[in-house]
This record gives C-alpha cells, structure tokens and sequence, in this order.
C-alpha cells in the first residue's frame, strides 16, 4: 500500500460501504442501524444529494437533550451540516490534520459534488501504526546490519595481519590465498558500509519516517 514517497491516500484507505439515511428518519432507528453495522456515522441524504453526518456522539449527545426522550425526532435535528470533506487525492496527513482541529473522527471523501468514501480515524491509526511498525523492523536490520559489518571486518583483518606476519619470515603460497581471500571478504564488508552512506531518510508523516537506500538512475 502506498505510492511515490510512502504517500498514502485517503481512497486507498477509505470505507466505500456507506450507510446512507434520509433525513426524515428517526434518530432511534438511525441509531439502530448503526449499531448494527458497528459503524460509528452515517451519511444524510435529502433526495438524493448529502446534505449532513450523523455521528455517535451526534447520537449520544441527543439523547440528553434537555431530559426528553428524542429518539423519534427525525435526523435532520441532530446532524452536522456544514461538514468538513476532502478528495480522494488528499494524503492521511491532511485528514488527520483537519480530524485534528475539528476535533471530529469522521470525515467524508468526495469527488464531483458526490461522496464516494468515508474516513475514520481508526483508519488513519491503523495506517500510522502499520508504517511505524515498518520503520522499527528497518531499522532493527540497520543496526543488525551495522553490527554484523563491524564484526565481520575485525576477523578479516585479525586474519591479514596474521598473515602479513607470517610472510614476513617467507614466501608461502597458502598464506597468499588465505590474506587474498580475507582481502576479498573486506571488499564485500565495505561495500556493504558504503551502502549505509546511501541509506536516506524518507518522510511519511510527522510521525513516521522510512527508510530506502538510493540509487542511481542513468
């Protein structure tokens, strides 16, 4: 999941089963039905255009409204109106962003004055929880990586130098294979550090960040 610098889109995350109510319906049966879809909102209609949100605390506030039982008193007195909505293009960080300010959990996707998805912020946890995850398993094999290297380069040159000395008292063909072989393990190490100098740091969001090596396009 995700496109060019670990962008993730609101469409690729988004609920596409929508439920969908007219305003003249009773809050209680509203209620009803979502809780039995286990949804936390539901889209208004008025003929066929959208023209507010019903949330569970839109629900949950209604129900202490001045002591009086409300539960057949249509939708239309209870939604938001003037909801806040985004593109199908936008980025997760901008619904968080606008979920944020709001101080709201569900934000309509629209697309042609025609709403097409919704977004939950359970759905943009889900998505920050999965990448950091990521990040923490990327990073873990750096370190692995950076450990293995450093290890691995110490016993080649242990191994050279023990080498070099035993040259020093004569020419043996043996100890040249064995220093050549340790020469060629060292080049293998080090293009493997020189690797970490390509390593760069990828914004996702202000709460993750990834990691890729790079590489050079010709």
């Amino acid at each position: 999941m995700g496109s060019n610098n670990f962008q993730v889109t609101v469409a690729e995350i988004m609920t596409t089963d929508l439920l969908i109510i007219d305003e003249r319906e009773t809050l209680g049966l509203a209620a009803s039905k979502m809780n039995k879809r286990n949804i936390g909102s539901a889209l208004v209609k008025s003929k066929d255009q959208v023209v507010g949100i019903l949330t569970e605390r839109d629900v949950l506030k209604s129900f202490t409204h001045e002591g009086k039982d409300v539960s057949n008193k249509p939708v239309a007195e209870f939604m938001t109106r003037n909801f806040k909505y985004l593109t199908p293009s936008a980025t997760i960080e901008e619904a968080e962003s606008i979920m944020n300010t709001g101080a709201f959990r569900h934000l309509p996707i629209m697309q042609d004055d025609r709403v097409v998805g919704l977004v939950s912020s359970k759905d943009i946890f889900r998505v920050f929880h999965h990448q950091e995850v990521i990040k923490r398993k990327q990073l873990e094999a750096v370190k692995n990586m950076v450990v293995t290297c450093a290890h691995e380069l110490n016993n080649p040159l242990a191994v050279v130098e023990g080498c070099l000395g035993l040259l020093a008292k004569g020419f043996d063909q043996k100890k040249v294979d064995m220093m050549s072989k340790s020469i060629t393990r060292m080049i293998e190490i080090m293009k493997k550090i020189s690797g970490l100098e390509n390593l760069k740091e990828v914004s996702y969001s202000k709460n993750t960040k990834m990691y890729s090596l790079k590489t050079d396009k010709k």
